[in-house]
């Protein structure tokens, strides 16, 4: 009896044998692959998968949108990598969804290239993926995912946000790790890129205020605080916050 996968473990498998089809040039094979790729972006109501809450959960009820749910985003990159400037990309329908996803279940989640912790799970324990690492991988799937899609509105929406963050952190050489160098390689043309109108604040619909110094974000009873400088609170909400500084 085969294993069944789920969430983002589900999409872990198509991706490979959607590569399979590809390197064999079984058309059918991409098709099926491509098509059972859309499961792991459909929502539930319960076990792995995104919530219409904004939510993504793995392994049941653990709250995954930047561990697992950045994986997914990984192998949407690499896809959108693989397509780039065909016909083929376009006709992905499940695309649309993903787009959405980065407006309302991710973005909401980074500061400058920073990602809340309280989404990563057992991710948080783990000394070589650090919130500021893991955030870096995200925001290269942000740059390759956004800059695919047709409408010109939505990629400089994404433009607005990205830029400011690579302008400000120097150094790409930093980007171009952990699997994420294949997507990283379209960062400096995004930097020549200009983007109009205001940098983007990421705004979540729920409790994750975010302005230019610092954002927060409440689940449960866990907060956690990302700031470019030190925020002062009183002493008895310490209990319920999470500092981390970029």
């Amino acid at each position: 009896m085969g294993v069944s996968e789920t969430g983002a473990n589900s999409l872990d498998k198509c991706y490979v044998s959607l590569v399979m089809g590809l390197e064999s040039d079984d058309s059918a094979q991409q098709s099926q692959e491509l098509s059972s790729m859309g499961a792991a972006f459909a929502l539930v109501t319960q076990g792995d998968g995104f919530y219409t809450d904004d939510s993504f959960a793995q392994h049941g009820t653990v709250p995954y949108n930047g561990g697992y749910g950045a994986v997914l985003l990984g192998k949407v990159a690499s896809l959108a990598n693989m397509f780039q400037g065909s016909a083929q990309l376009e006709s992905i329908s499940w695309l649309k969804s993903v787009y959405q996803y980065l407006d309302n279940r991710f973005l909401p989640l980074m500061y400058h290239e920073q990602l809340m912790d309280m989404t990563r799970g057992r991710g948080v324990f783990r000394a070589a993926a650090k919130s500021a690492l893991s955030g870096k991988y995200v925001l290269v799937y942000f740059a390759t995912i956004s800059q695919g899609n047709s409408d010109a509105a939505y990629r400089n929406k994404y433009l607005s946000y990205i830029n400011p963050v690579l302008n400000a952190a120097g150094d790409l050489g930093q980007y171009y790790q952990g699997g994420a160098e294949r997507s990283a390689c379209r960062l400096p043309t995004i930097l020549t890129t200009t983007a109009t109108g205001p940098p983007l604040i990421p705004l979540l619909s729920k409790a994750s205020p975010q302005t230019t110094k610092w954002a927060g974000s409440l689940t449960g009873i866990i907060m956690q605080i990302l700031s470019l400088g030190p925020v002062v609170f009183p002493m008895a909400s310490m209990a319920l916050l999470h500092f981390s500084n970029p």
